[in-house]
């Protein structure tokens, strides 16, 4: 697998203010969707592919914001509606307001969707909303979602080689079965310390510190890791 691309950041004001707005205020919310290509179906360590689940999480670096030469506060509240590769939804639950002297602006609201192959993005600070049509490949909302070999983490040939369980701050679900403070399985993988939900299926809990769920349902029993 290969990381193709990845959406660039939007640098832009509020577009219903007047010009000088744009000297005052510079926004750009990262929502981080990226675009991959097909994985090797050969590979036995390829992760199954995800049930449906519903996730709530912090993004440290939510969004980027200056009014003047004052730094907003970044780290953002999202949840994650994921039914199949080619069908979610990332919306801002919670975000620090961006306080201007035209006002008071906010990212709550403010979503990244994929429905077949239209990619959707609504940005409520500046009411910017773009719609585009994907061509080829899959759009995930962010790296944390790149799937990792997870199933087969047992086998010899698997490129994780250490690993441990530990004890999270999440809440993890399995239908209407839930664990306060679940386990995770936690290794380093490309230079970067994740955790993830103790299931072969390969479902992030933590990515580095820009990332961590407080909680999640999935639509789905538990799958052990063989």
């Amino acid at each position: 697998m290969s990381i193709l691309s990845r959406k660039p950041l939007r640098l832009g004001a509020v577009g219903v203010l007047v010009a000088a707005l744009l000297l005052a205020l510079v926004v750009f919310v990262s929502g981080g969707m990226m675009s991959i290509g097909g994985g090797s179906g050969a590979n036995p360590n390829w992760p199954l592919e995800r049930p449906s689940f519903t996730m709530t999480f912090t993004k440290a670096d939510g969004q980027s914001a200056l009014v003047g030469d004052r730094k907003v506060a970044s780290q953002q509240t999202r949840r994650l509606d994921y039914t199949a590769p080619d069908r979610w939804v990332e919306t801002v639950t919670a975000s620090p307001d961006i306080v201007t002297s035209w006002g008071t602006f906010s990212g709550v609201g403010s979503y990244e969707r994929v429905d077949g192959n239209t990619y959707t993005s609504y940005d409520a600070v500046d009411g910017y909303l773009v719609t585009e049509t994907i061509e080829w490949g899959r759009r995930i909302p962010g790296i944390y979602m790149v799937r990792v070999p997870l199933h087969g983490i047992n086998d010899s040939a698997s490129p994780i080689q250490s690993y441990s369980r530990v004890a999270t701050t999440a809440r993890v679900c399995y239908n209407s079965s839930c664990t306060d403070n679940a386990e995770g399985i936690l290794f380093t993988y490309n230079g970067i310390d994740r955790v993830y939900v103790d299931d072969a299926r390969g479902i992030p809990l933590k990515f580095g510190n820009n990332f961590e769920v407080t909680e999640v349902t999935i639509h789905s029993a538990h799958q052990a890791i063989p």
